[in-house]
């Protein structure tokens, strides 16, 4: 549980260079930044993080992978020191380098959550 004085209005955001022809979603933080997320269910679990004030960095470290690859998780969380990736459609592609990803970075904590965790969190 993190303590209540935690604020999540310092957010980072990593550039994305390439896939300029997808769609972003807006998210307005607290001190009036916006980040362009890739999908609107981040969105809402970047509010959902705010409103409990956990703190949280959008895409904000990449991970080179095996394959020359990068993988950018959505979500960091440094007090918990975990990343969130939230899924709607896990396409073949994405589950591979996420296979990749753990077996390549045991030690990082990552939670992917997908359609049923996020209404169980109350977020969709």
């Amino acid at each position: 549980q993190m303590p209540p004085n935690m604020y999540s209005a310092e957010v980072t955001f990593k550039k994305m260079q390439g896939r300029s022809g997808h769609r972003r979603f807006p998210f307005i933080t607290k001190n009036g930044a916006i980040i362009q997320m890739r999908s609107s269910w981040e969105v809402l679990y970047a509010k959902y993080l705010d409103n409990l004030n956990i703190t949280w960095e959008y895409e904000s470290k990449d991970f080179l992978l095996s394959t020359d690859h990068r993988y950018y998780p959505d979500f960091f969380l440094p007090e918990l020191n975990e990343y969130h990736e939230v899924k709607g459609y896990m396409r073949p592609s994405a589950q591979e380098k996420l296979d990749l990803f753990r077996k390549e970075y045991p030690n990082e904590k990552l939670i992917i959550l997908k359609r049923d965790a996020l209404k169980n969190l109350g977020v969709l």
